[in-house]
Parts: structure tokens; C-alpha cells; sequence
């Protein structure tokens, strides 16, 4: 019953949320609600719970598709893969809303790996980590940086060639920055000051 009733309270917020999609996908989000609410009151609560459900993904999708426009284009010389988006997809932060790129140069083991990930019930824990300077003040090849005035942190080996750059936005979205093959960190660095910060913060308000 409290699953049922969880659902009934995201409805809500997906049928406010509603308000602000593609007309189109406001009037779906809209009819599965209704028919979950109708479910409901005739007793049916299995299927009410998987209408609920069904509603709340297709708006966590429209989510997850905004996502994909703050990435940047491919450096002089990299090439990239499509961006991809998903709901539920960072299985290891318990769910949550995310999206991906993945850049790379052809022919060499140059990559970098560009994902935001928001909205997981687990990202929280993982949050404090990031947000905290403290835990990284014994951690080898870790220094607190600057990425366009927000505070992150940046790991480099050079003897590995691989590399990773975090960013907390908003204190509900992970920002991270993988890179693998670079002989200096340069790139990663770049490819971090070229993400839509601002598109992020105006993406947690909705």
C-alpha cells in the first residue's frame, strides 16, 4: 500500500511537471495518471502502481533528454559518439536521471568520458564525498581545482595516463569527467570547462 501511495504523490508532481512538457507528451504523462487514478479507485492497485510508474518514466525520459544538449562539441581533432540519455540507468547510484558522451581520437587510446548523473536516492552519499576537501587531502594525485568558478576535483596520473575530474551542481547532480590515454591532462581539463554549467543549474530548477 505504501508503494501505491508513493506513486500517488509522484503523480502529482509528474502531473504539475506535465504542465511544462511538449504538449503531446503533457497529454500522455495526463492520460496514464488518469487511468492510475482510476485503477486506484476501482481497488486495482497493481495496475494503478504500474501506470503510475509508467508515467513518472516518461517524464524522467523527457528529463534525461534535456540532459543531453550541455555537452559539447568534440575538441580540434576528437570525434564523438552520440550523447545518450536514460532514467534509471546509474544502476550503482541506485537510479536517478542520466546522460553520456563519449569522445575519443581515431586510431590511439585517447578517450574522454562525459557523464551527469541527478536525481538517485544513493547519489546523496556520494555527493558529501565530492563536496567535502577534507577527504581528499590523503588521496595520491587528487588537488581541488577551478572549472569555470566551481569548485571540483581533479585526479591525474601520468604514469597510468588516465584521469578523472568531479563537479557537484546544485548538491543533487554529479558531474564527472573520465579520461584515459593523455599524456597530460590538458584535454580532460578542456573538455570539463566546455560543459553548459548554466544549463545544469536552470535543469534543477525545473
Amino acid at each position: 500500500m505504501k508503494s501505491v501511495e508513493r506513486l500517488l504523490i509522484c503523480a502529482v508532481v509528474a502531473w504539475t511537471l506535465g504542465f511544462h512538457l511538449e504538449p503531446a507528451l503533457a497529454d500522455e504523462v495526463s492520460d496514464q495518471i488518469k487511468e492510475a487514478l482510476q485503477q486506484y479507485e476501482r481497488g486495482n492497485l497493481s495496475e494503478a502502481a504500474n501506470s503510475l510508474r509508467f508515467a513518472v518514466g516518461q517524464i524522467q525520459q523527457k528529463l534525461s533528454g534535456d540532459l543531453k544538449d550541455v555537452f559539447p562539441p568534440p575538441l580540434s581533432g576528437w570525434s564523438a559518439e552520440e550523447t545518450t540519455g536514460d532514467f534509471g540507468a546509474a544502476s550503482f547510484l541506485g537510479g536517478g536521471i542520466s546522460a553520456s558522451r563519449h569522445y575519443f581520437v581515431r586510431d590511439s587510446d585517447r578517450a574522454v568520458d562525459l557523464e551527469i548523473v541527478t536525481d538517485s536516492p544513493l547519489l546523496q552519499s556520494v555527493l558529501m564525498f565530492y563536496s567535502n576537501p577534507a577527504f581528499y587531502a590523503n588521496q595520491p594525485d587528487a588537488k581541488l581545482v577551478k572549472i569555470q568558478n566551481r569548485k571540483a576535483v581533479q585526479k591525474y596520473s601520468a604514469q597510468d595516463k588516465e584521469g578523472e575530474i568531479n563537479l557537484v551542481i546544485g548538491s543533487r547532480m554529479l558531474v564527472s569527467i573520465k579520461a584515459m590515454g593523455l599524456d597530460k591532462p590538458d584535454d580532460m581539463v578542456a573538455y570539463a570547462n566546455a560543459i553548459r554549467y548554466d544549463a545544469l543549474e536552470r535543469f534543477l530548477e525545473k
